[in-house]
């Protein structure tokens, strides 16, 4: 592997970590075995990831503090509990320590095979493998309690080759639907956008996989509608059957 980059902040996401399937377009996902195939690369998913397990992977990353790297070359770092429930508490979904708890178990438990090409990725493992409560700095209330979380093979993988995503998550987690958080990282790894901008079929197959039934495809649709005003927060505009990138809208 790489060499880690020397970074002090960590930005939220990657392009390919945003445009393959990896996570289920979905705030409540299920235990799943699948392989599925893009034109970016393909994606062997065994466990459980879905768009709440992002919101956090994402959150982490921008509050990270004292990024360093192991002995392996993988990279950890230490973020606070309390700030992170902050940010959750923002939202409507705010986090108990039980649920972020159960969120980065699943981080751990599922196993990701990833071949990409483009960035001469073809690895197999984990997001993160490993989190320990430690009591941090002291302040009037008590000690601040900090998480050391060391990345997996993936989460490492893809934070040496890839290309970061500067975008406030915030936004996203504001978004009622699984699939609307889904399609609107899958927009943001995007600079610019198709002429008409996307078809809301073709996003939705780009998150979901080619094996979309009919039934699922219509209900995506329902759903990402009912965000649209949410999705304009995101920097995403929905026009009838066609989706823009409102700042690709500008440079035009």
């Amino acid at each position: 592997m790489a060499e880690i980059k020397t970074i002090k902040k960590l930005k939220p996401a990657t392009i390919y970590e945003n445009r393959l399937p990896i996570f289920s377009p979905t705030n409540r996902p299920k235990h799943e075995r699948k392989i599925l195939e893009t034109k970016y690369g393909t994606v062997t998913i065994d466990g459980r990831l879905g768009q709440r397990h992002k919101d956090l992977l994402e959150i982490i990353k921008v509050l990270a503090k004292d990024i360093k790297k192991t002995k392996e070359n993988r990279l950890f770092i230490f973020v606070e509990v309390y700030q992170i429930r902050k940010k959750f508490s923002k939202n409507k979904d705010s986090y108990s320590w039980q649920t972020l708890r159960e969120l980065l178990w699943d981080l751990m438990k599922t196993t990701i095979s990833l071949k990409v090409p483009n960035i001469d990725i073809d690895a197999a493992g984990q997001f993160i493998v490993s989190y320990t409560p430690i009591k941090g700095e002291k302040t009037p209330l008590g000690n601040k309690i900090m998480l050391m979380i060391e990345f997996g093979e993936i989460g490492t993988q893809l934070f040496v080759k890839d290309m970061d995503l500067s975008y406030d998550p915030m936004p996203l987690l504001d978004l009622t639907h699984g699939v609307s958080k889904a399609i609107a990282r899958y927009i943001l790894s995007h600079k610019s956008q198709p002429n008409g901008g996307w078809k809301i079929d073709t996003l939705i197959n780009a998150v979901f996989g080619k094996n979309i039934t009919p039934e699922k495809i219509r209900k995506a649709k329902m759903q990402i509608r009912h965000d649209a005003e949410k999705l304009r927060d995101c920097g995403i505009i929905l026009d009838g059957d066609r989706v823009f990138l409102a700042k690709a809208l500008k440079n035009q």
